[in-house]
C-alpha cells in the first residue's frame, strides 16, 4: 500500500485542524474566564479559571508558528535562542495547565470526602499556595530542555541520546502520571459521591440558610460533574500519544534501520496524536456546555448581557 498521499494529508490535517482547534480553544477558553472570574475565590474555580489562561497563552505559543511554518518554513530553525525558549515555554504552559487540573481533582475528591484530617490538610485557602508551587515547580524542573535542544541539519530538536531521554521524559511526566493521577481520582470521587447519594455539602460555608445550602450544593455538583467530564475526555485524547512516543523511542535506542513508508506512517500517526492532544486543551467550554445546565445558563445570561451592550 502506497503512503505517499500521508504528508500531504498530514499538512492539510495541521493546517485546518489546528487552525479550528485554535479559534475554538481560544474563543472557548476566554469564555471560561470570564464566566468563572467572579467565582475565582474559590478553590475549584480558581483553578480553571488560571488554567484557562494558561491554556489560551499555550495556544497562542504553539499553533500559530506551526501553521506559519507550513507556508513559510520553521521559524524554530532561523534562532537557537528561539527554538530553546518556544520548546521549553510550551512545554511549561502545558504542563502547569495539566498539573492544575489533576488539583482539580483533588478538590473534587477532598469535596466529598468524609475524612476529616484530609479536608484540613486541603482546605481551599491553601489552593493559591498549591498553584504557585506547581507553577514554579513546572519552570524549574524542565529547564533541562534549554540545554538538550538544540538545531542541527536545519532542525530544532533533541538529537541522539537527548532525543531518547526527552520521549521518555515526556511519556512518564506528560502523558503516564497526568493519566494515573486523574483517573485515580477521579475514580475516587465518584466513588465518594455514589456513597454520599450526590448529597454533597462544603465544610466552609455556613448552614443555617437552608435556601443558600441547596444552592451553594447544586454548584458544586455541576462543577463535579464538569470536571469528570473533562478527565474523561482527557483520557480519550491523550491514550495514542504516550505509544506513538514509546515507540519511536524504543526504535530509536535499538538503532532500528525504517523504510520510508514507515516514517511516513509513523509521522502521519504523530501529527494525529499531536492533534489530539490540543483537541484537549481547546475543548473544555465546549465539555463543559455541553456537561452542566447552570453553565449554559450562565453563559446564555453573559451572551445576552453582551449582546445588549453591544447593541446600545
Amino acid at each position: 500500500m502506497s503512503t505517499s498521499l500521508l504528508p500531504v494529508i498530514q499538512t492539510e490535517l495541521n493546517r485546518y485542524g489546528l487552525s479550528i482547534i485554535f479559534i475554538f480553544g481560544t474563543i472557548g477558553n476566554s469564555f471560561i474566564i470570564i464566566l468563572f472570574r467572579k467565582y475565582r475565590q474559590k478553590s475549584c474555580s480558581m483553578y480553571l479559571f488560571w488554567s484557562s489562561i494558561i491554556n489560551n497563552l499555550y495556544l497562542l505559543l504553539a499553533i500559530p508558528p506551526t501553521l506559519y511554518s507550513i507556508s513559510y518554513g520553521d521559524l524554530n530553525s532561523r534562532s537557537l535562542t528561539y527554538c530553546k525558549l518556544r520548546f521549553y515555554l510550551t512545554n511549561t504552559l502545558g504542563q502547569s495547565a495539566r498539573y492544575f487540573v489533576i488539583l482539580v481533582c483533588i478538590d473534587r475528591f477532598i469535596l466529598t470526602t468524609t475524612n476529616v484530617h484530609i479536608r484540613i490538610l486541603f482546605q481551599p485557602k491553601n489552593a493559591r499556595y498549591l498553584m504557585c508551587i506547581t507553577f514554579l515547580f513546572w519552570h524549574i524542573f524542565p529547564i533541562h530542555i534549554l540545554f538538550s535542544t538544540t538545531i542541527k541539519d536545519g532542525r530544532c530538536n533533541q538529537f541522539g541520546l537527548y532525543y531518547i531521554l526527552h520521549n521518555i521524559y515526556l511519556i512518564i511526566f506528560v502523558c503516564f502520571i497526568p493519566l494515573i493521577l486523574m483517573s485515580i481520582f477521579g475514580y475516587l470521587t465518584y466513588r465518594n459521591v455514589r456513597r454520599l447519594q450526590l448529597r454533597i455539602q462544603p465544610i466552609d460555608y455556613p448552614i443555617d440558610n437552608h435556601r443558600e445550602n441547596i444552592i451553594i450544593r447544586s454548584r458544586e455538583r455541576e462543577l463535579l460533574y464538569m470536571v469528570l467530564g473533562e478527565v474523561f475526555i482527557h483520557i480519550i485524547t491523550i491514550l495514542l500519544y504516550p505509544f506513538i512516543l514509546l515507540e519511536i523511542a524504543i526504535t530509536t535506542y535499538m538503532g532500528v534501520l525504517k523504510s520510508v513508508d514507515r516514517i511516513r506512517i509513523e509521522n502521519f500517526i504523530v501529527t494525529i496524536a499531536s492533534v489530539m492532544f490540543f483537541i484537549n486543551i481547546g475543548s473544555r467550554f465546549y465539555i463543559f456546555f455541553v456537561i452542566s445546565k447552570k453553565f449554559r445558563k450562565n453563559f446564555k445570561k453573559f451572551f445576552k448581557l453582551f449582546c445588549n451592550r453591544v447593541i446600545r
